[in-house]
């Protein structure tokens, strides 16, 4: 069997890419000027051509890295970029809500599937293909871009001067008074998260119940590709909710939703981070958690509605 390499200059092409597409978040988030910009850029593509000369194997597997944390940001700062603007708690939006949440999800995965071909063709050799090597670094890119996302919200959401208002922004939601559901709340997501990170990569050491291993096997037989449960019952939902509760100017926990839809757009850079698995099977496994993670984020968005009527009424007894 022949091997096969994408050539250096591919390789290096598609690594100028996600170097590009992080500078264009600074532009967008920081508005640092062209200049600079061109600069940040310079140094990085500098970086690029020195360790891709010395080092390629390295230098490949720690852009790809750079590019699988890259992508999911990119994606969300720039498929959902009003997210991003100065935005006040109480706005609402005119138009169709639901049908707004329906187009950004399909635009944001769109832009997530495309950064994750980039992703995969930077490393696209036979040794992957036949997992001789692995793509290194799944925990990093299902958590860092989370982070990241929260950090731009929180900073995009500051006035004047952006550096101060991001930090007195940090303090308030610090001193913010704690109730105890809400500290329950945290603790089931922190318990989820360890769960979530223990069973994420290539081997896991928590065991998959019969249960789930059924599910696997229904939705195998049902969708010949199955789905990625973080795909359809969380990421693509969560987001579908954030874009609704945008839209509604509901922003008080904005930034969890926030959380759960970046986790969705990493999991599909994970997605396509199997290089072994055929690139048409990764794109339905893909294509399937979008459409069912609408449906389901449909019904988020009907729960939701109803909980606020369930409030409204109970205030309404209240003052009664």
């Amino acid at each position: 069997m022949d091997s096969f390499k994408r050539p250096l200059w591919i390789c290096i092409l598609l690594c100028s890419g996600s170097i590009s597409a992080g500078i264009l978040i600074l532009l967008k988030i920081f508005q640092i000027d062209l200049k600079n910009s061109f600069i940040v850029g310079g140094i990085c593509f500098f970086i690029l051509l020195l360790t891709m000369t010395v080092l390629e194997g390295f230098a490949s597997k720690l852009f790809a890295l750079s590019s699988g944390i890259v992508v999911p940001v990119f994606a969300i700062v720039y498929g959902f970029p009003s997210l991003f603007s100065l935005y006040r708690e109480g706005q609402r939006q005119k138009g169709n809500n639901i049908l707004f949440a329906l187009i950004t999800v399909c635009q944001v995965s769109f832009i997530t599937v495309l950064g994750s071909l980039v992703t995969a063709g930077i490393l696209s050799s036979t040794k992957f293909f036949l997992t001789v090597d692995r793509f290194k670094g799944i925990k990093f890119i299902m958590t860092l871009p989370i982070l990241l996302v929260i950090i731009l919200y929180f900073y995009s959401l500051t006035e004047g001067n952006k550096s101060s208002g991001f930090f007195k922004k940090c303090k308030t939601f610090l001193l913010h008074p704690v109730r105890l559901w809400e500290v329950i709340i945290v603790f089931i997501i922190a318990t989820g998260g360890i769960f979530y990170l223990i069973r994420t990569g290539n081997t896991s050491v928590v065991p998959v119940s019969d249960f789930e291993r059924n599910l696997r096997a229904f939705l195998d037989n049902f969708l010949i590709v199955r789905p990625r449960f973080k795909d359809f019952l969380l990421g693509q939902p969560a987001l579908f909710l954030t874009v609704y509760l945008w839209r509604r100017g509901n922003l008080r926990y904005l930034w969890l939703f926030l959380a759960f839809a970046t986790l969705g757009q990493a999991n599909i850079v994970d997605t396509f981070a199997h290089l072994h698995t055929p690139l048409l099977v990764s794109l339905l496994r893909v294509f399937h958690g979008l459409w069912i993670g609408c449906i389901v984020g449909f019904v988020a968005v009907g729960l939701y509605n109803i909980f606020i009527l369930f409030e409204k009424h109970f205030k309404l007894r209240g003052h009664g």
